[in-house]
């Protein structure tokens, strides 16, 4: 029997959703509760496919760069397409007084 011609075929393995924060930015308000800090934070996906950002840490550094207070986002509503960005934005009641920068973590597994 003769062979005919034979396609070769590739499987493409896509990247994962990488995430990283694009901007991450706070200010100070005076409000009807009192004196604010207001936290935005730009996320981008930078890998291949669309997922929920997990476990995202932020974390407020002083003058002399320590963390001063540490939490985990709310991230769990949003997917983020590939090349796409979302905003997230926290408040905080009653700030410490001497923050100077924020942090933005992503677990390892991103």
């Amino acid at each position: 029997p003769a062979i005919k011609g034979f396609v070769e075929t590739r499987v493409l393995e896509i990247e994962p959703a990488r995430f990283e924060a694009s901007r991450a930015q706070f200010e100070r308000k005076q409000t009807e509760v009192g004196e604010t800090l207001q936290i935005l934070v730009e996320i981008s996906n930078v890998g291949g496919q669309a997922a929920t950002p997990k476990d995202v840490t932020l974390q407020l550094i002083d003058n002399f760069g320590n963390i001063t207070f540490s939490w985990i986002m709310d991230t769990s509503k949003t997917v983020i397409e590939p090349g796409e960005t979302a905003n997230y934005l926290a408040r905080m009641v009653a700030p410490p007084a001497d923050i100077k920068d924020i942090r933005v973590l992503f677990p390892d597994t991103n």
